[in-house]
């Protein structure tokens, strides 16, 4: 019995693969959210699947990463290959692949201040030109916020869609720096309610940003 489940398994995430896997990547690579890529894909799929299909993505290509930049931890991810015997039947055998990053890193730890350093915008943009945002990650704790909280109230239409359209994990994470996650970042920031850290790998820079100070402290 639980070779046969393994096998339906298989044989279903090959087959969503196949169908929408390459789609679901590209829609999301040019900026589609969750909710957008469903809408556009040509084999219905649950909003789950394109959720998972869509972490894997980020996972798989360092745009979210689960252990802080710079460590020395290993990442491990599984996946299906097809295979045929010699009477041309197919089967799926399930391989482990390991990455290892290229950590640790020697940090020049810092502290923003909009008063001696701008605005957070402006900040944030000039060191991702400086370092690349291909290794620039910011800590992210959404995982962690409950329904109810107060923070969403902040946020613009698309910025909610974003984040709500991600299976996000109940930990703190490292998002790549891209635009969309620096507009969320410092809309937070600007209402007082974002305090996290940046990392700017190649210039090895550790940035540390606190809730700026409410008027009269």
């Amino acid at each position: 019995m639980a070779g046969q489940d393994y096998f339906k398994n298989a044989l279903s995430d090959f087959t969503f693969e196949a169908a929408n896997g390459g789609a679901i990547r590209h829609l999301w690579d040019l900026g589609y959210t969750v909710q957008q890529i469903r809408e556009r894909l040509a084999f219905p799929a649950s909003s789950q699947r394109v959720q998972e299909c869509v972490w894997k993505h980020m996972l798989d290509k360092g745009m979210v990463l689960r252990q802080e930049p710079g460590s020395l931890a290993t990442s491990q991810r599984t996946e299906f290959v097809r295979e045929y015997d010699k009477y041309g039947r197919a089967t799926f055998r399930r391989i482990n692949i390991t990455s290892e990053n290229n950590g640790p890193i020697f940090w020049r730890e810092l502290a923003f201040c909009d008063s001696s350093h701008g605005k957070l915008s402006d900040y944030l943009a000039g060191k991702c030109l400086e370092n690349g945002e291909e290794n620039a990650y910011i800590s992210w704790d959404f995982g962690l916020w409950e329904k109810e909280d107060t923070r969403w109230d902040l946020l613009e239409g698309w910025m909610r869609e974003y984040l709500a359209g991600l299976p996000w994990e109940k930990r703190i994470v490292y998002h790549r720096m891209g635009g969309r996650i620096r507009e969320i970042i410092c809309r937070l920031y600007e209402n007082g309610a974002y305090n996290g850290t940046c990392y700017f790998v190649e210039i090895k820079e550790k940035i540390t940003i606190m809730e700026p100070a409410k008027p009269g402290e």
